[in-house]
């Protein structure tokens, strides 16, 4: 099914500065937030690198702008896509950031098109051609595909999931805009009411919709004195009986059933105590950074029952970012090596970013393990990390190109075979057969095996749980309708359970995915 999208934003979850003021979002308010600490930004990929006139940039530590490591003597002659200074091959094609660039007689680079963002420039393993991809969406933009509440990548080439609501009426791409345009996270609707309870209205007993929005008539009772919500059926219940409609908590007198209270949500409400449970994490969708054990760093939301739980596992605490509500990708491996023209680097004790430990001198060529003396044979090839060099007419080393991992760089002809997986491709998917859950291999080139998927729990379901965290095998197709008996059940959103939504006296069928009581 095509996702429903909405509109631009003028930026994305940025927290806006003005304090102590509400802003009205159709039938809910917002509460401004304060402005965060600056942690992470988003300006640029942390393993980046781009040309700046003659000057060769990468990516600072705090990834909200750039910062110079190398000067070339011309702009012509700065090669991003090498991450070097370099004399080109003509028609030799390259990409510096959102630029599509071809190398002229002259040896030098000059752009030809603007592809729009980096990502969706895109370039051939040998750099033989690159060419510009068309945009898969909008800047800013959310979506909804059934249930999964989506937002437009940063490199505008894919969809990034953001929430699996409880129902698709749930997924509203209008208010995750309106809550991103406010430096708040997006966040599904909050459902009406929950699976299998009942309400009434005056003498008419209502049952909660299987789509968790609405509810929906059984029957007329005798009178309102009759209408019992705590069982779903029309026998009186004894006075001071309290039940759960939804938000509403109830009491029942000789006039039916009547609210006493209105709980902040479905979840909070407690009929067998008679009263509505406080959260014990604030509003939900609040988010924090905590740790899993006491050591993985993790990303926890405020969930619609007051707990705390696990959205994300994060690399390390320094990715874990609660204002905008995410991980951010780790730069590199722990103890990870690359070599940036001279430049030799590691990986940042906190995996934020790549530090240079050296620069090797005139003469020397840049290697895994430091610095050696630059002399080759014409045409030779080698692979040092993910840089793929070739020798120069002159007898030295010269990067050709970044690979996006090292497993990827060809050794034969200086090369770069495109990822299998990763990025923006997923890091999660099902085997053809659908009874295993795959995992990217972190070298980019294979799919290994995450978790089987069998009895009794046989649905492969590669996105992230509804509350976070790491993908699971189903217990059943997320939002399936089934009879069992004379109970008419509908799969979670989290695939892991199916309630009773209804109650079907001459029992129940399912035909093309529409249920129906008999």
């Amino acid at each position: 099914m095509a996702p429903r999208s909405v509109g631009r934003l003028l930026g994305a979850w940025v927290a806006v500065s003005s304090l102590g003021c509400q802003v009205v979002l159709g039938d809910f308010e917002i509460e401004e937030p304060a402005p965060a600490p600056l942690g992470l930004g988003t300006t640029c990929e942390p393993s980046a690198l781009r040309c700046n006139g003659p000057d060769l940039e990468q990516c600072a530590a705090d990834r909200r702008g750039w910062e110079p490591l190398l000067r070339c003597e011309t702009a012509g002659q700065c090669d991003a896509t090498a991450g070097a200074c370099r004399s080109c091959r003509p028609g030799e094609a390259a990409c510096n950031g959102s630029s599509r660039q071809v190398c002229n007689a002259l040896g030098e680079l000059e752009t030809v098109e603007d592809c729009q963002t980096p990502a969706l420039c895109r370039l051939a393993g040998d750099r033989s051609t690159a060419s510009c991809a068309p945009a898969t969406c909008n800047e800013g933009e959310f979506s909804c595909d059934v249930n999964r509440l989506l937002a437009c990548g940063p490199g505008r080439d894919h969809w990034d999931l953001v929430a699996r609501c409880d129902s698709g009426p749930l997924c509203d791409a209008t208010q995750a805009a309106d809550q991103a345009a406010h430096g708040i996270p997006p966040t599904c609707l909050v459902p009406l009411c929950l699976p299998g309870s009942f309400a009434c209205e005056g003498a008419t007993l209502l049952r909660c919709g299987a789509d968790l929005n609405a509810w929906v008539p059984v029957g007329p009772c005798a009178d309102a004195a009759s209408c019992n919500p705590r069982d779903g059926t029309c026998t009186p219940a004894a006075d001071g009986t309290t039940a759960c409609s939804g938000r509403d908590l109830v009491r029942k007198n000789a006039d039916g059933f009547q609210k006493i209270a209105s709980c902040a949500a479905p979840l909070l409400c407690e009929p067998e105590v008679g009263a509505c449970r406080t959260s014990t994490c604030g509003a939900p969708g609040t988010r924090r950074c905590s740790f899993i054990d006491d050591v993985l760093p993790a990303l926890e939301e405020c969930a619609a029952d007051g707990n705390w739980i696990v959205r994300g596992a994060c690399d390390h605490r320094a990715l874990c970012d609660a204002a905008a509500g995410r991980c951010f990708p780790k730069a590199c491996d722990p103890d990870a090596v690359r070599c940036v023209g001279p430049a030799h680097q590691t990986c940042s004790a906190d995996l934020t970013h790549w530090e240079t430990d050296r620069t090797c001198a005139e003469g020397e060529a840049c290697t895994v393990g430091g610095c050696e003396p630059d002399a080759c044979t014409p045409n030779a090839v080698r692979c040092v990390a993910e840089s793929a060099q070739i020798c120069n007419a002159a007898g030295h080393w010269e990067p050709k190109l970044h690979c996006a991992t090292e497993k990827l760089c060809v050794q034969s002809d200086a090369s770069c075979d495109p990822p299998m997986c990763g990025g923006s491709l997923g890091d999660y998917t099902c085997s053809p057969q659908g009874d295993t859950l795959l995992i990217c291999d972190p070298s980019r080139t294979v799919w290994n095996s995450f978790r089987p998927c069998t009895a009794p729990t046989p649905v492969c379901n590669a996105d992230s749980p509804v509350g976070g965290g790491l993908p699971v095998c189903n217990a059943c197709e997320p939002l399936a309708y089934a009879c069992s008996g004379k109970a008419l059940t509908r799969c979670l959103a989290d695939g892991l359970s199916s309630p009773t939504i209804a109650d079907c006296p001459g029992g129940c069928s399912v035909s093309s995915g529409v249920p129906s009581c008999l």
